[in-house]
């Protein structure tokens, strides 16, 4: 999907205010859009209160955009971004561990 200059400047302007007014209440925007070959099929967004740092917002932002593709019956899902921005944000630990078990994640 291709955004006009107008666009982009106008969506960075509004992120950025909403990015600076947040600073002070620790509350995090989450977002996510779900696409298919045709196009946009569904997209959603949540805010959080009392969010500690940018590491647990992506942690809140992937369970949220999961449990949406859940409920929505999408089967096949290809995650962008978050797994990058996961992956710079741990670089700032000494150590760090992620564990994925399906039967103990309830």
């Amino acid at each position: 999907m291709d955004f006009t200059p107008e666009e982009t400047i106008l969506q960075s302007i509004i992120s950025a205010r909403k990015w600076i007014s947040a600073q002070d209440t620790l509350k995090a925007g989450l977002r996510w859009i779900f696409y298919n070959q045709t196009g946009q099929i569904r997209k959603g967004s949540e805010v959080h209160e009392y969010v500690s740092s940018p590491l647990m917002a992506e942690v809140l932002a992937c369970k949220a955009m999961l449990r949406n593709a859940l409920s929505s019956n999408i089967e096949n899902l290809r995650v962008f971004g978050i797994v990058s921005n996961i992956k710079s944000l741990s670089d700032l630990f000494n150590s760090i561990s992620f564990f994925f078990s399906r039967s103990k994640n309830v």
